[in-house]
């Protein structure tokens, strides 16, 4: 948790952007909750903070919570409850209440169609919207796409070309000879990496110029 705290810290100041969290809703997912946006108050009391936040993190609790539950019809599983809620828990007391009767609800018990349906609602009432980058970050992103759209376009005639030369070349003579001898010599050596040093060899030669 500390280096989750790390980078939240960091991540989410420097950057600006919110935490978003999401999580079951049990009492492992309000701790996690709890741990990952604040210091608690018994980590204090018992002097158990291994990490401070540096900065002020705004944080968006996005669920799952009893109202979620309930307006979505969620079914839920029995789990042995264990401890109880620390007096500064996230949690209300309607959500402490149930899920002592040793219920809980996990994010799986959405369909996968109501699932995105139900994140998407959140995201827009919390009015998450994506981040469009800055122009210095848009143009190097271009470039990049350029240069993948280049490479791409040439790979397929690349292969073709790579494909025509191998159906001549001929394996070398004493190809176990010259394996076991450079295993001799380095043992851990992979055999088929042996091979690919030949090949290498052969290739970069020039015997098989590929660059027409």
């Amino acid at each position: 948790m500390v280096a989750c705290r790390r980078l939240v810290d960091a991540f989410c100041h420097e950057r600006g952007v919110p935490l978003l969290v999401l999580h079951n809703f049990d009492r492992y997912g309000f701790e996690i909750l709890h741990s990952l946006t604040s210091v608690t108050d018994a980590a204090v009391e018992g002097d158990r903070v291994a990490y401070r936040f540096q900065n002020d993190i705004h944080f968006v609790d996005l669920g799952l919570r009893l109202d979620d539950v309930e307006d979505w019809g969620l079914e839920s599983e029995l789990v042995t409850f264990r401890d109880d809620f620390p007096f500064d828990s996230p949690a209300t007391q309607a959500e402490q209440d149930f899920l002592r009767t040793r219920q809980r609800v996990e994010l799986n018990a959405f369909t996968s169609p109501d699932f995105v349906k139900w994140l998407e609602s959140k995201l827009e009432q919390h009015r998450i919207q994506k981040v469009v980058p800055d122009d210095e970050t848009l143009a190097d992103a271009y470039r990049r796409a350029c240069h993948i759209t280049i490479v791409n376009d040439q790979i397929s005639d690349i292969v073709k070309e790579a494909e025509a030369t191998v159906e001549c070349i001929v394996a070398p003579d004493g190809m176990s000879e010259t394996i076991c001898d450079a295993l001799a010599r380095d043992p851990s050596r992979p055999w088929d990496d042996v091979v690919k040093g030949m090949a290498e060899d052969e290739i970069k030669g020039g015997s098989h110029d590929m660059t027409g």
